[in-house]
């Protein structure tokens, strides 16, 4: 059976990061046979916004079904001011509960330049049969949602680390490290990374490269 990935791009730069995940995968699909669907939901803020609740009924019935979840960010001012069961971090905190996640910190392949940049760590969720809530260190940085400058490489190594330990795809996740690797080491930088004498680049531009390396 084809495996299924639940994407929830939830709030801030959350859908901007996403969507450069998304290239990626859709990259791997294509060009390296990588076998899985993609689905689409609702969790924190957007999903008080357009239904009400932080963790929607019908999300939840689609995390129970996913193989694997990938989340963009949920939270910000907006919401800080609601009772507490409305906040978009409580359906996170319900997301989790409800499918037995517990963190489970994992290696993770980082370029030596950036290494030390505790953002660019993803972190991953998992339950008892390795099934697993993805998601990038950095929060959901709203101050910068909406510019096109926030780093898409932390959710990109979450796909990676997806990949890896709820797919059982290691092949797809090295393809990715090395993409990442290849247009670290041509000096991209987006802003949190950037350094003297690399080349500035936005959101859209980093998952670009990012995907055409593993075009190559």
């Amino acid at each position: 059976m084809t495996p299924n990935i639940l994407m929830l791009p939830g709030d801030g730069v959350g859908p901007e990061v996403v969507a450069e995940a998304v290239k990626v995968l859709e990259c791997l699909r294509q060009e390296h046979g990588l076998d899985a669907t993609l689905e689409y939901g609702l969790l924190g803020g957007c999903a008080v916004d357009t239904l009400g609740v932080p963790y929607p009924e019908e999300t939840r019935r689609r995390a129970r079904a996913a193989d694997a979840i990938l989340l963009g960010a949920v939270g910000g001012p907006k919401w800080e001011k609601l009772d507490q069961p409305l906040r978009p971090e409580s359906g996170l905190l319900a997301l989790r509960a409800d499918l037995g996640l517990c963190f489970n910190p994992r290696p993770v392949v980082l370029h030596p330049q950036v290494a030390a940049v505790s953002g660019l760590l993803p972190s991953v969720y998992l339950d008892a049969n390795g099934r697993g809530l993805y998601q990038p260190g950095h929060g959901a940085i709203t101050d910068l949602a909406g510019r096109g400058v926030a780093n898409p490489l932390p959710t990109i190594l979450a796909v990676a680390m997806l990949l890896r330990h709820s797919l059982n795809a290691p092949g797809q996740a090295e393809r990715i490290e090395r993409a990442i690797a290849w247009v670290l080491d041509k000096g991209l930088r987006t802003m949190d990374i950037m350094a003297p004498g690399m080349v500035p680049v936005g959101t859209q531009a980093m998952g670009d490269a990012v995907a055409a390396a593993l075009a190559e």
